[in-house]
C-alpha cells in the first residue's frame, strides 16, 4: 500500500470519493466509515470480473491518502449514461438498447471466482426478513427452485454504473457481482428502470418528464435484450420474486411498498402455477 498525490475530484458517491491521478489512472477514495475488509474485497472482486475477461476498469492498487483508504482503478474516459440521459432524454431508447447490448456482453463471460448466485440473494433475501415477514419461507422456497448458471453478473446494472464517451462503454462497482444465471441480473435492472425512486440532484424538469424516460429506455432495454439472447419472458419472470425480495434491505427511498406488492403477486402466480 502506497501514498500519493491526487488531482481534482470528479465524482462521489455515498461511500467513496473519485479523484483524477493523471496517467489514466482514477482514486476512489472512501470514506472513514467504509472497513479495510470492504474496501479489499472490491477489489478481489474487480480482479476476478477482469479474469473472467468482463468489461471492467482494472484495479491496479490500494492507496493510503490522509489516514484513508482507497482503490487506484484505470480512469474510463466519458461520463455515465445517467449524465448522457439527462444532455439528450430524447434519446432514452438508444440509450436503453446500449445497455442491453453491453449487459449481454457481460453475460457472456463465465466465471465460478465470484459469489454464487444463491448464495447473493440468500444472504439479501435474510437481511429483508423484516419486512417480508412471514412471507420469508416462501420467497426463500421459490429460491431454491431457480435455475443456476455461470454468467458474470453484475448484481447493480444501471446507466449511473456505466461510463461511455460514445464509442466505448465500461460498467464501473462492481462490488454486488455474482455468477449465475443472467435473467436474474436482467430482472433488477429492470426494477430499477421501473422503480418509483429519483436519484437526487436531478433537475426538476427531468422529474417531470421521468415516467417517458423510464419507459422508453425500459422497453428498449427489455426488447433488445430479448432479441439477443433469446430469452423467454417466463424465463425472467421467475426471478422477480427473488430479486424483489432481496432489494428491500436496500432500503431506497419511495420503493417498499412497490416492491412487496411485486413479491405479492409474484407468490400469487407461483401458488397458481
Amino acid at each position: 500500500m502506497t501514498a500519493m498525490a491526487i488531482g481534482a475530484k470528479i465524482g462521489q458517491g455515498m461511500s467513496a470519493e473519485v479523484y483524477d491521478c493523471g496517467g489514466g489512472k482514477v482514486l476512489k477514495l472512501y470514506r472513514d466509515w467504509m472497513s479495510r475488509e470492504a474496501i479489499r474485497y472490491e477489489a478481489r472482486i474487480g480482479r476476478a470480473v477482469a479474469a473472467a475477461g468482463a468489461p471492467c476498469a482494472a484495479v491496479l492498487g490500494e492507496i493510503e491518502h490522509d489516514g484513508r483508504l482507497g482503490l487506484l482503478f484505470e480512469r474510463v474516459p466519458g461520463c455515465s449514461m445517467l449524465v448522457g440521459l439527462q444532455r439528450q432524454p430524447w434519446r432514452a431508447a438508444r440509450f436503453g438498447r446500449e445497455l442491453a447490448q453491453l449487459h449481454h456482453r457481460i453475460h457472456a463471460h463465465r466465471t465460478a471466482e465470484l459469489p454464487d448466485q444463491r448464495q447473493h440473494f440468500l444472504r439479501s433475501i435474510q437481511l429483508s426478513a423484516k419486512p417480508l415477514g412471514d412471507r420469508m419461507d416462501r420467497v426463500l422456497a421459490v429460491l431454491d427452485d431457480l435455475p443456476a448458471g455461470h454468467s458474470v453478473c453484475h448484481g447493480d446494472f444501471h446507466p449511473d454504473n456505466v461510463i461511455t464517451d460514445g464509442t466505448r462503454s465500461v460498467p464501473i462497482d462492481w462490488t454486488n457481482a455474482f455468477f449465475g444465471h443472467p435473467a436474474a441480473d436482467v430482472v433488477r435492472t429492470g426494477l430499477m428502470l421501473r422503480s418509483p425512486y429519483m436519484p437526487p440532484g436531478l433537475p426538476a424538469w427531468m422529474h417531470r418528464i421521468s415516467g417517458w424516460i423510464k419507459g422508453r429506455m425500459l422497453d428498449a432495454y427489455m426488447g433488445e435484450y430479448r432479441r439477443l439472447s433469446g430469452m423467454t419472458r417466463r424465463e425472467l419472470e421467475q426471478f422477480v420474486l427473488p430479486v424483489a425480495a432481496a432489494r428491500l434491505h436496500e432500503n431506497i427511498p419511495g420503493e417498499r411498498e412497490w416492491l412487496l406488492d411485486l413479491v405479492d403477486d409474484a407468490l400469487t402466480r407461483d401458488e397458481a402455477a
